[in-house]
């Protein structure tokens, strides 16, 4: 796996984060 590249884990780390965010907030505005 050393020849994976670094944005495709960056951006599946942007991808869980967003998808975390928006699972996340409309328990704010729920709340």
């Amino acid at each position: 796996m050393s020849t994976y590249p670094l944005w495709c884990d960056s951006w599946n780390l942007s991808l869980s984060f967003c998808s975390h965010f928006l699972s996340f907030t409309p328990q704010l505005f729920s709340a």
